[in-house]
């Protein structure tokens, strides 16, 4: 490795012998033990660092007698264990703190406490974001160069999927022997290309040695796939070979046809930049190019997948307690068109998995789709489900708990209709920033399967943390009781959200979203509280497992998820469900048992629900609601099902009208009982 890094690097001498030559600050999988940072000596001679120190984000001392061979590397870690593991390689460390995810300062001083190099790094653009968390790590591109800004730093080779990566002890994947030109302010117009049109693409080149040459590769997608890529020579507008304004043409596409593109510079000494880098997350521009528009109600998407559909997995395996890691990125194209709208919103190379009865679509981090970055596309299981699921939605969002976006799309796929779909977005991380909630918290989702209270417990964040959290306080819970539990309760849970929470599940009859079917996030950065979000509500208004056809269940229990309501009389005579019993019936929750049952928070709920049932699921408010969903999905049932087909017109008329007595039926019982 040394000889042929030798041969790489010129030997000349500056007032750098040392540079840092290679930073992961933020591996994948949230595996901060495998953080390090890489010297490398550009010298021919060993150096001395004894005493020396890596300062700023992190704290290391190099011990006596350490010192670096000519033109070799110097790896120091943060947990030296963790990253011989991984990377089959030896480092020093471990070093105090931690390298911020977010960018910060490091110094190299050495034993006079002089700076022998420094960087400043940030996950922000122009800095490459395919080291923040995406397993690649920042490389300097060319080491003897004294320069430490973002035009000397690239990414290392992207891996297929999200595990840490990098070069260390080896040549940096984005090594040049010279300084590459530096393109920016790239723009095309028009913007919105229509079919047939010219277009022009320019952006602002720079390089202290002089461009020798500069141009666009691109290359357009379809339905029916990709084309060859194609070069277009671009000529210089505005400027001089040192800093100018470049510019190329391309001709008219065709309708319907995404346009990737790329500059590819080099300049008077062989350094070439290619922007975006092929190791970007977002390898290309990309615009649409297209006289669609939407007709209807309900926005339009159109989903576009070169590569195909991922195959489903999960990224957690509950029952080996592992968290698998996911393909890094995607090559598929989502494009937005809102209601009525002509004007596409593109969001290029997104994930697209299947998932039961849909897709999952996953955008990336730098262009999140209205501030979300996971939605699900449901073409639900029965119909009915669409609506029930989205009028849940609805009426926790009204009772002011934090809820996932939800709507419907027209979906196709490639070149095929889906029709409307249910679309719901995916509580993460996202999410609970869209919400104003701290991301450094701990998001777990209830399920009803696993074999124990782990495995029913899904762990979505800070899964290196493990489950103490949610342990302790269905312990403190079980072990309290009256005025002292109901202290804790208060200095522990957002008492309102939850009572709000308990709340609608007793207005919308949600049998099955107090033992599992949610979410619960404890915010341990800023209140320290726990909250709880909606999820999976499709079994509800008068549906559960073996519910008659009419949906006219209205009597589910008002002490439902406190006592288990478990009904009185012969199992005989009750309707069973599929896994026999009472098909309604479930345990109380680990949370909802104890907190509906203790005197001071069943008081606050019971004054929640009231205030719902007089202010927000009434006749009044909720039926223009639902009536709402009817004009808008009546023409989308056609669409989908057939102007002629009975059975979908029929179904969707009196899955509406089961809606409607719902709310005048189920609000009846529950005033009733108060």
């Amino acid at each position: 490795m040394i000889p042929l890094l030798m041969s790489l690097i010129t030997a000349r001498m500056h007032s750098q012998p040392i540079v840092i030559n290679e930073i992961m600050f933020h591996p994948p999988m949230e595996r901060d033990d495998l953080q390090f940072v890489e010297l490398l000596n550009i010298n021919d001679e060993v150096i001395e660092i004894a005493g020396w120190r890596l300062t700023g984000g992190i704290d290391f001392t190099f011990p006596s007698g350490a010192q670096i061979q000519p033109k070799a590397f110097k790896v120091i870690a943060a947990v030296p264990l963790s990253f011989t593991k991984h990377y089959q390689s030896q480092a020093l460390g471990p070093f105090k703190k931690k390298l911020s995810h977010s960018g910060e300062r490091i110094a190299l001083m050495n034993d006079a406490d002089q700076v022998i190099d420094e960087v400043t790094y940030s996950d922000e653009a122009p800095w490459p974001k395919s080291a923040d968390g995406y397993g690649a790590s920042l490389e300097r591109i060319s080491p003897t160069i004294p320069v430490s800004t973002h035009r000397n730093w690239g990414s290392s080779n992207l891996p297929p999927q999200t595990i840490a990566s990098g070069t260390p002890s080896a040549i940096n994947d984005s090594f040049q022997r010279t300084l590459p030109p530096e393109v920016k302010g790239v723009s095309w117009l028009p913007e919105i290309p229509r079919p047939g049109q010219t277009l022009r693409i320019e952006a602002t080149i720079n390089d202290d040695h002089g461009i020798q040459v500069a141009s666009v590769a691109f290359q357009t997608l379809t339905e029916t796939g990709p084309s060859a890529e194609k070069l277009i020579p671009m000529t210089l507008q505005s400027g001089d070979e040192l800093v100018g304004r470049y510019q190329a043409t391309l001709e008219g596409f065709s309708d319907n046809t995404l346009v990737r593109f790329q500059i590819r510079v080099q300049n008077d000494e062989s350094g070439n930049r290619f922007w975006p880098h092929p190791q970007s997350l977002k390898p290309a521009f990309s615009f649409f190019v297209t006289e669609y528009q939407s007709k209807g109600l309900i926005p339009h998407v159109l989903v576009i997948n070169p590569s195909g559909i991922e195959r489903a997995k999960r990224k957690y395996d509950i029952k080996a307690s592992i968290l698998t890691p996911e393909p890094t990125r995607g090559n598929s194209v989502f494009i937005f068109f809102q209601t009525g709208s002509n004007i596409p919103q593109v969001r290029d190379f997104v994930r697209v998995g299947r998932r039961t009865r849909g897709y999952k679509i996953r955008f990336r981090s730098r262009e999140l789709f209205q501030r979300m970055s996971t939605l699900n596309l449901l073409d639900e299981g029965k119909p009915r489900f669409a609506l029930s699921e989205f009028l849940s939605y609805e009426l926790f969002r009204m009772a002011g708990v934090p809820t996932p976006y939800a709507d419907h799309y027209r979906l196709r796929m490639d070149q095929e209709w889906k029709g409307y779909q249910l679309v719901v977005e995916q509580p993460n991380k996202a999410f609970l920033r869209r919400n104003g909630r701290s991301t450094k918290g701990n998001l777990y989702k209830l399920l009803w399967y696993g074999r124990n209270f782990i495995q029913q417990h899904e762990k979505k964040t800070n899964l290196d943390s493990g489950h103490d959290d949610i342990i302790q306080v269905v312990q403190a819970l079980g072990r309290l009781s009256g005025d002292q539990e109901w202290r804790y309760i208060r200095q522990h849970f957002n008492v309102e959200e939850f009572a709000a929470f308990y709340a609608v599940n007793q207005c919308i009859s949600n049998w099955d979203g107090f033992f599992n079917n949610y979410f619960i996030f404890h915010d341990t950065g800023n209140t320290g509280k726990w909250e709880i979000y909606p999820w999976d509500t499709d079994k509800t208004w008068g549906d559960f497992d073996g519910t008659s056809d009419r949906y006219d269940w209205y009597s589910m229990p008002l002490t439902f998820g406190s006592e288990g309501d478990r009904p009185g009389g012969s199992l005989s005579r009750m309707r069973r469900g599929p896994f026999g019993g009472q098909s309604w019936w479930r345990p109380p929750g680990h949370l909802s048992g104890p907190l509906l049952g203790n005197p001071g928070f069943r008081q606050v709920f019971l004054k929640k629900l009231e205030h719902l049932l007089n202010t927000v699921f009434t006749e009044e408010k909720f039926l223009p609601i639902i009536d709402s969903l009817e004009n808008k999905l009546g023409p989308e049932v056609l669409f989908k099902y057939g102007a002629n087909n009975s059975w979908a017109s029929d179904t969707f008329r009196n899955d509406i009208e089961s809606l409607r007595n719902q709310v005048k039926n189920r609000r009846n019982f529950l005033l009733k009982n108060l």
